[in-house]
């Protein structure tokens, strides 16, 4: 894992997998571009970085956040705005992904810290930016050492969509279960379901297993039901955007189908997810606004190196980016707190980690 940052009169110097950032330029992993080609993309402005989320050239529950955080700071150092200006910016941010817990709290503690002075305090945006960046590799390590007790020697893994190296400067969340258990020599196999229609399993996590030489066979989504019918999964996990205070979960569409399939068949479905995710503002799963995409995404295969039709013209399609699954079908949430359950801790437990 490549991660260091350096801090010097309030500029930060920042390289992880995804994200560069040295004196004063900031560049992203396009991650639409993999896995045929690593490109980088320079971002000068707000729009840029507001497209660059909103197209999944940046992505993961908690880059998003992450990325939007350092341009902030980019923009507060070069531009030296208003309050206002800053903080209209962002919320222009926020609004590019708005199921993505990560992002609206970024940009939502930046706006707060920013209305508290009469000008803006550009340290106070800088540390504010640093702490999550720290906290993703602090998190996915911990979440990673708490997992050990839940995977067996040779264990067959289903994960879903993509939670690792690319989704922040830590090893992931779902993904960082599965090196952990990988580098600690339990012989494990994976299934990387393709995950459409954007295809992150098939596209990123399938290429985040070669580069970690973990075992690994793609499938397609709906192999899943077959494979646990014949015995040959084990264990499910997968990471989520946001977690409602009952501890209903919204994560890729496509998820709540896994859960029922698992619960059916017996299969311990299991949720990795730093506590940032979960989320007292909203009750219950229904209060999660989903995002909703271009049909374009289920009409063509969308990629940033490729975009072929595979429907009729001017067909319709429904897009949501997620789906919610209810908490009584997850076996337990791996968090950097532990292992918990909101039926399965106690009340105090259980709200700790509501941020």
């Amino acid at each position: 894992m490549k991660s260091e940052h350096h801090t010097n009169n309030n500029m930060i110097n920042l390289d992880c997998m995804c994200l560069k950032y040295y004196n004063g330029k900031l560049e992203v992993l396009d991650q639409t571009m993999l896995p045929h080609a690593e490109k980088w993309l320079i971002i000068d402005t707000a729009e840029d970085m507001y497209t660059a989320i909103k197209d999944l050239k940046v992505r993961g529950a908690s880059f998003i956040g992450i990325a939007a955080g350092i341009y902030m700071v980019k923009y507060a150092l070069e531009s030296a705005p208003s309050i206002d200006n800053f903080c209209d910016t962002a919320k222009y941010l926020e609004s590019s992904r708005p199921t993505a817990v990560h992002l609206s709290m970024t940009m939502q503690k930046m706006t707060k810290v920013a209305r508290l002075e009469v000008k803006l305090n550009i340290s106070h945006i800088v540390k504010i930016a640093l702490q999550h960046y720290q906290e993703d590799i602090d998190v996915s390590l911990a979440i990673a050492d708490y997992s050990s007790g839940l995977v067996s020697a040779n264990s067959r893994i289903l994960t879903y969509c993509n939670t690792g190296n690319l989704t922040g400067p830590g090893i992931g969340s779902a993904i960082g279960v599965i090196r952990n258990a990988h580098t600690t020599g339990k012989n494990i196999s994976v299934y990387v379901s393709e995950t459409r229609p954007l295809l992150q399993g098939s596209r990123l996590t399938a290429w985040e297993m070669a580069k970690l030489n973990i075992p690994f066979e793609l499938i397609c989504d709906n192999t899943a039901g077959y494979l646990m019918s014949r015995g040959l999964i084990d264990l499910v996990v997968v990471g989520a955007d946001r977690i409602a205070y009952n501890g209903d979960v919204a994560n890729k569409i496509g998820t709540y189908s896994l859960a029922v399939l698992a619960k059916y068949h017996n299969i311990p479905f299991y949720v990795a997810v730093s506590h940032t995710a979960f989320d007292c503002g909203a009750k219950v799963g229904s209060d999660i606004i989903i995002e909703q995409r271009s049909p374009i995404e289920v009409t063509n295969i969308v990629t940033g190196f490729a975009n072929v039709q595979i429907s009729v013209d001017n067909c319709t399609a429904n897009n949501p980016a997620f789906d919610v699954t209810p908490h009584e079908l997850i076996t337990a949430y791996i968090t950097d707190y532990g292992i918990t359950h909101p039926k399965g801790n106690s009340q105090q437990e259980w709200e700790r980690l509501f941020v």
